[in-house]
């Protein structure tokens, strides 16, 4: 399963409406799992795995 983590910040819900589109469309797609999370909500522990993970799927694609 893929997993997606939109991440968005918004004052006047403009980006806020992208974000979801984006998530909306990205759930149509099979054996995908989308999260989407306000900026201020993502943990620095969230940006530490995300970094990791997406540096370990870089070195195995090389």
């Amino acid at each position: 399963m893929v997993r997606i983590l939109v991440v968005y910040d918004s004052r006047t819900g403009n980006t806020e409406k992208l974000a979801e589109a984006v998530a909306k469309g990205a759930r149509k797609v099979s054996g995908v799992e989308v999260v989407l999370k306000k900026a201020k909500d993502v943990t620095p522990t969230m940006y530490l795995v995300l970094t990791l993970m997406l540096s370990a799927r870089h070195l195995i694609s090389a």
